[in-house]
Parts: C-alpha cells; sequence; structure tokens
C-alpha cells in the first residue's frame, strides 16, 4: 500500500499531484490513493478514539469518573473531532487532484485555490456535523455500558471490554472508508462545478467481487450533477463502506 501523505491547508496543484502520484496513464492511480487515505485516516481515528476511552474510563478510573462518563463523551471528543476535520480534508482535496487530472484530458481546468478553499470549508462544516452524531452514539453507548456496571456489579475490566466496540476497529474502519469516500464525492464535484463545464457526471465502481447490490446497477449511469443516479442517491457515498466515486461528463 503507497503512503499517503496528509494534505491540508493550502496546497498548490503540482504539491497535490506529487503527493498522491497522480498519473494520467495511470487508471488506478486514484484508487490506489484513495485506499492509502483510507487506511491512514482509520489509523489516526482509531488512536483518537482509544485516547477518548483511555479519558472517559482510566485503569484506575473511580465510581464517581464512571458515573459520569456519559455526561463527559463532548468535552473528551476534541481529538476525534480535529482528525475527522483534517482527514476530510484530505479525502476532499484528494477528489479535486482526482476531478483535476479527469477535465485535463478535456482541456478543461478551474481556479485551483478558490476550489480548494471551497473543500476545507466543506471538511469544516461536515466534521461538525459528523462529530455531532458520533457523540450521540458513544454517549447512548457508554450510558448503557454504565448502567450494567453498577447494576450487575461488574468489574472496570468488564467495562472496559463491553466499550471497546465503541472506541475500536471496526466502527473506526467503517468511518475511515465512508467519510473517505464522500470527501473524495465532494471534492470532485466543487472541481466539476468549478469547472464552468461540466453539467454531468458518472457512477464508477471498482468493478470487483465486494461491489453491493446497491452500487452494481449503477456503474456506467450519467446524470445531472444534483439528480438521483437511483432513489435517494445523489452522489457516493450509497451506503455505509461505499467505495465509489464519479468522473466527469462533458457533452460533445
Amino acid at each position: 500500500m503507497r503512503p499517503f501523505w496528509l494534505l491540508t491547508g493550502t496546497i498548490t496543484r503540482d504539491e497535490c499531484k506529487a503527493a498522491l502520484r497522480l498519473s494520467e496513464s495511470d487508471d488506478e492511480a486514484e484508487q490506489l490513493a484513495r485506499m492509502g487515505l483510507e487506511e491512514s485516516f482509520f489509523a489516526a481515528l482509531l488512536r483518537a478514539l482509544r485516547k477518548q476511552l483511555r479519558l472517559l474510563i482510566p485503569v484506575e478510573a473511580t465510581d464517581e469518573m464512571i458515573r459520569t462518563a456519559p455526561q463527559r463523551v463532548e468535552e473528551t471528543s476534541g481529538g476525534v473531532r480535529d482528525t475527522l476535520r483534517k482527514w476530510l480534508i484530505a479525502g476532499s482535496v484528494l477528489g479535486l487532484a482526482v476531478g483535476d487530472e479527469q477535465l485535463a484530458t478535456v482541456s478543461i481546468g478551474f481556479d485551483w485555490g478558490l476550489a480548494n478553499q471551497h473543500a476545507a470549508d466543506w471538511a469544516s462544516r461536515h466534521s461538525g456535523e459528523l462529530i455531532r452524531g458520533i457523540n450521540r452514539t458513544t454517549q447512548a453507548r457508554v450510558q448503557t455500558a454504565v448502567s450494567d456496571f453498577f447494576e450487575n456489579a461488574d468489574t472496570l475490566p468488564d467495562l472496559r471490554r463491553e466499550l471497546t466496540p465503541i472506541f475500536g476497529e471496526r466502527r473506526a474502519q467503517t468511518i475511515a472508508q465512508t467519510e473517505t469516500t464522500q470527501a473524495a464525492a465532494e471534492g470532485a464535484e466543487i472541481a466539476f462545478q468549478a469547472s464552468g463545464v461540466v453539467e454531468k457526471w458518472t457512477w464508477a465502481t471498482a468493478a470487483d467481487e465486494r461491489v453491493c447490490p446497491i452500487c452494481a446497477p449503477l456503474e456506467g449511469v450519467t446524470v445531472v450533477m444534483g439528480q438521483e443516479f437511483a432513489p435517494g442517491i445523489k452522489k457516493p457515498y450509497a451506503h455505509v463502506n461505499c467505495r465509489c466515486w464519479v468522473r466527469p461528463w462533458v457533452d460533445n
């Protein structure tokens, strides 16, 4: 797996392509870059979630710390929030870069600096929305685990084991893959809109055995941007763990 350098803030078109190693002759460049991003996003998010668990329920937590843990979910989620924002920016910049490569094949360009700022703005907004939803789920799960702890007279290791999934690998992987897909699609849309030329786009899948029944029929479908590819689906992601992306369609 190729490494993925974190791309945040202002980055030039050439810097982005160099970091992502994108090439017009490499049809797999986008998928490889996205896989690298997902892997790095997953690792960073897992570290942030595990740190939050340590803050909420330390290995030597008192009963009072355990009892108040559900109320401290938001105040201990800063690291998770920051991680989400950083990697959402990286995903949206990836979408911009891939969109730029695709548009370059038909000699279409756009204002990279302005588009890059729009991508960063979207990432900031979306990370705020995302952390609120994550915190709600975390708080509910922590509340249930804490109630079980006191009702059943469990041990502290029992409590930490019960909470491990909500701060563990599967959740981090699901969020990283799903949000990378969404961020890349948002970045691509920003690039296509900034071109002032692209009005339609085409759905693309990985075309492998993992493509699901939802996405398989969408392969190659072209619609006007903003319209639905299928009921309720306007762009990737179509579902949790979606791996699809979009390509520009320019009428001749």
